[in-house]
């Protein structure tokens, strides 16, 4: 149990720094290089802890952007909406994939 409440910090860590990182980038179009980088370094946090393809990706996506505990969530990152613009950077994403 002390292995897996490890890499949950660990891991929560990691999403709040990407989620700092989207914010700095907000004022950016989400299909912007930079943005898309940071996208990928998004998904790449995923590995280890399950095999995400563009579905699954796309799946949490709109999780970010409509379910209101994620959206709240995000959005404490950002004064504008942070959970629209990932969700259209990661879209896009998916798309270029």
């Amino acid at each position: 149990a002390e292995e897996k409440d490890r890499l949950f910090a660990s891991f929560d860590e990691r999403m709040k720094e990407i989620f700092r990182l989207f914010a700095v980038h907000i004022k950016e179009v989400p299909t912007s290089d930079r943005v898309q980088f940071i996208v990928k370094q998004w998904a790449d946090s995923f590995e280890g802890f399950f095999v995400c393809d563009n579905e699954i990706l796309k799946c949490i996506a709109k999780t970010y952007k409509f379910d209101n505990r994620f959206k709240k969530y995000i959005n404490k990152f950002s004064d504008e909406d942070l959970s629209d613009f990932i969700y259209k950077a990661i879209n896009y994403y998916c798309m270029e994939e």
